[in-house]
């Protein structure tokens, strides 16, 4: 079973989700028919972190919470620590900031009280995500820079590439062009070195880092940052990411709202209700309303109509029939 599992863990980890999926249910099933709870525990929380990353939320969430009982009846704090943080993962992909921040913060808790040193940056990022959604850029920074600061100490070269990518998504909701430019240029160099490409759990927002980087720099300017990052080097990478960020201008209120939310407004722009937004995006319609309700309080509107003016004027409203 523990075979099975883990060859699973290695497909699902390297990329490739789908051919992951039959190991781990297989891997599932195999542990309750032995009647073995670690492994029971186990499975059920690698493939409800499959579930996560496939986007299905409401089995995810079952799976987890099977999972993280049986591991505080064990009393194993890996377990309980990895296993919630996927639990905040999915409240965070729902948009359920609320609920998912202290699932998250008490993950990282149990990760720093027992020295689980590999699962303090996954969730320090996680909750940066958080941060960055309700405007909280600084906070998000502090946190990657901790993440990255434990990832140098275990020499982990993967890991420090996939911080790079976020501190640049971070700079660039904020409005720091070039700062973000320069991040993915290294993350960008040290994919290369590695011989990786850009995971695919981290490709919407690369694509959407790139795309708003590169619209603010053009496309000189853009290809400037990314080589001045790309020749840094390691060791200069994480030093330039560590330093503190120059203070930059907000780009007319447009910053605040997440990628996600600005196409939520581009949609209400265009006249859809919730319903219409959740089936549109393939979220739930209490993700929309939450999405809704952000975007009013971040842009201080009162009203659907501000938002709809809000978008058509900064040209986000998305042609009809996209």
């Amino acid at each position: 079973m523990r075979a099975v599992c883990a060859l699973g863990y290695l497909i699902f980890t390297g990329g490739d989700p789908a051919a992951a999926e039959p190991h781990i249910e297989e891997a599932v099933r195999l542990a309750r028919e032995l009647g073995d709870p670690v492994g029971t525990a186990l499975t059920l929380s690698w493939l409800g972190a499959l579930r996560t990353c496939q986007g299905n939320l409401d089995l995810a969430a079952r799976v987890l919470t099977e999972s993280l009982a049986l591991y505080r009846e064990l009393g194993q704090p890996w377990g309980i620590g990895g296993t919630l943080f996927w639990l905040g993962e999915v409240a965070r992909l729902r948009g359920e900031y609320e609920r998912g921040a202290p699932l998250l913060e008490e993950s990282l808790a149990t990760a720093r009280a027992h020295g689980i040193l590999w699962g303090i940056p996954y969730v320090l990022g996680s909750l940066a995500r958080i941060a960055v959604a309700q405007g909280a850029y600084e906070r998000a920074t502090t946190m990657l820079q901790e993440s990255l600061r434990v990832r140098r100490d275990m020499d982990d070269a993967r890991g420090i590439a996939f911080n790079l990518e976020e501190l640049a998504w971070v700079a660039a909701a904020e409005g720091r062009a070039a700062r973000a430019g320069r991040l993915l240029g290294a993350a960008g160099a040290l994919y290369e070195w590695l011989g990786i490409d850009v995971h695919p759990a981290l490709r919407t927002d690369h694509d959407r880092a790139l795309a708003a980087t590169r619209a603010a720099l053009g496309d000189a300017g853009f290809a400037a940052a990314w080589a001045e990052g790309a020749a840094l080097g390691l060791e200069r990478a994480v030093d330039d990411a560590l330093q503190a960020p120059v203070s930059a201008a907000r780009p007319d209120r447009a910053a605040p709202l997440t990628a996600r939310e600005g196409e939520v407004a581009a949609l209400i722009a265009q006249g859809s209700s919730n319903r219409r937004i959740a089936e549109t995006l393939v979220i739930t319609e209490g993700t929309a309303a939450n999405h809704v309700k952000h975007i009013l309080r971040k842009l201080d509107f009162a009203a659907r109509s501000q938002i709809a003016a809000w978008a058509v004027e900064r040209g986000l409203a998305l042609p009809t029939g996209s």
